[in-house]
């Protein structure tokens, strides 16, 4: 069950929207209208999306570190489609001018490493093109870098080789010259051990040839030898890779096809939403614009702003028959939903009376001029169900709102207060069971208006009359506000969307 303060405010807000219901189509109308000719004007764009999946270029062995992980590789890879290079590669494949350029987008689909392309076009056919083209581009730019990358890494290895081979010659080299010099040594030494021989000379001891600069050398030529295998090898798996290299980096799921509807939202789709956001807005602008205008819109704030105390009638405005509750002809009066309004509002008072003190009434409102009308006619439609009722123009600051024009100038109230007149003096009988007590001549303060001599001139009234209406100022004033000190009801006048 809604709370009652929940529910107040949501029948608030529907009266709001029905008291404004013009608001709320304008404003739909308007944004259905905007957006229609917004989409009608429009360029007509297709979409056209491929999936492909990102592959590692090596499969990794187990236990063997593979770099970024896979979610990591596919984020880099996505911005690297992105890329002006890759853009504009694409553009020139496929015959764009030098100052165009392909609209596309990349994204990677959640939890995998599948790239999203999508290409955006005015021709659809185009549109697949480019999409088809992007992994195709960037899985060739990438081959073309990474052979030139095999190939630098495969000349810097050959160096590397040429200059071992170089050292290896050179040892060889050097062994050759030491075991020539050792042999010559020796030979020498041969010589001299068979001439002494031949001289009868005893033979000398022979002299040891060093052989540490032999070793040292072997040992250099095998580290040579040993670190030339190792750069062959180097070498053969440069070469192994660079011939398996190929533009298989993207490995495309599912193609780009020629899209046959255009992208976005339709003529319909578009008026729809436009008519959704259109009330959500009308509905808003409604309900905020009779809250910031503050004033009394219909018969619920009436009732919300005085409970407990009832609405007796609504009526429509009666400026077009001013005065006329003056006029002895009673067919010269308001007629039909006003004159029904008129008739409601003396049986409300009426039925209120019974068994009730309530035969002083006030009639008074927030505004200015928006009494007098509604004090008359209560006045003549209480004196039309044979009841006898005097009409009293309390008003001292419009002292002719509401008097009659031939009795201009005449005594009146005042004048009583004042000790000018008596009470049967200034009652002027209008037509039958009606009369009028006009301000009169006489100027007073406020502290008389609510003096004892004008309660005192209310309760005489009260003894000759079945009813007395007062017409009272604007409640603004102080004299009304005092003034309901001397009557037994007040009956407020709220004029809708005006009084606030």
């Amino acid at each position: 069950m809604i709370p009652s303060n929940r529910q107040t405010d949501l029948f608030q807000y529907a009266r709001a929207v029905k008291r404004r219901w013009y608001l709320v189509l304008v404003v739909v109308l308007v944004i259905v209208g905007a957006a229609l000719a917004v989409t009608t004007r429009q360029e007509r764009r297709y979409e056209s999306s491929a999936d492909v999946l990102v592959v590692a270029a090596v499969t990794p062995t187990e236990g063997e570190n593979t770099g970024p992980e896979p979610g990591r590789i596919s984020q880099n890879v996505a911005m690297a489609l992105r890329s002006k290079s890759v853009s504009s590669a694409v553009g020139q494949e496929l015959g764009f001018g030098p100052a165009t350029e392909p609209e596309y987008t990349v994204r990677v689909l959640e939890d995998t490493d599948t790239l999203r392309i999508t290409a955006t076009d005015a021709d659809p056919e185009r549109a697949a093109l480019v999409a088809n083209a992007v992994p195709d581009v960037y899985s060739n730019q990438v081959s073309t870098q990474e052979l030139a990358s095999f190939e630098q890494q495969r000349a810097s290895v050959q160096a590397r080789i040429d200059e071992i081979n170089s050292s290896i010659q050179a040892f060889e080299q050097q062994r050759r010259d030491v075991i020539d010099a050792r042999v010559a040594a020796e030979a020498a030494q041969a010589a001299q051990q068979n001439a002494r021989l031949l001289a009868g000379l005893p033979i000398a001891p022979g002299t040891t040839v060093p052989t540490d600069d032999l070793f040292l050398i072997d040992e250099e030529l095998r580290l040579a030898l040993s670190q030339r295998e190792s750069y062959r090898d180097t070498l053969s798996s440069l070469t192994l890779e660079r011939d398996s290299v190929s533009g298989a980096r993207l490995r495309t799921l599912s193609p780009a096809v020629v899209p046959t509807e255009r992208a976005g939202f339709g003529a319909a789709q578009m008026g729809v939403l436009a008519l959704v956001v259109g009330v959500v807005l009308g509905l808003a602008a409604a309900i905020v614009r009779d809250r910031v205008a503050g004033v009394v819109a219909d018969r619920g704030d009436v009732e919300d702003l005085l409970a407990p105390a009832p609405v007796l009638a609504v009526m429509p405005s009666l400026a077009r028959w001013r005065r006329s509750y003056l006029r002895a002809v009673p067919g010269r009066g308001p007629r039909g939903a006003a004159a029904e309004a008129i008739r409601s509002l003396a049986v409300s008072v009426r039925l209120m009376s019974d068994g009730r003190a309530l035969r002083v009434i006030q009639v008074a409102s927030p505004r200015e001029r928006e009494t007098s009308n509604v004090a008359g006619h209560l006045a003549r439609a209480l004196a039309s169900s044979k009841r006898r009722v005097v009409l009293v123009n309390a008003d001292v600051r419009n002292r002719a709102r509401q008097d009659i024009p031939a009795l201009g100038g005449v005594a009146g109230w005042t004048d009583v207060v004042a000790g000018r007149s008596t009470v049967d003096e200034v009652v002027v009988d209008v037509h039958e069971r009606l009369s009028i007590v006009p301000v009169g001549r006489a100027q007073l303060s406020e502290a008389e208006l609510v003096g004892d001599v004008f309660g005192a001139l209310l309760r005489d009234l009260e003894r000759s009359f079945d009813f007395v209406v007062v017409d009272s100022p604007s409640l603004a004033s102080a004299d009304a506000l005092l003034l309901t000190s001397l009557v037994d009801g007040t009956v407020l006048v709220v004029r809708v969307g005006k009084t606030r």
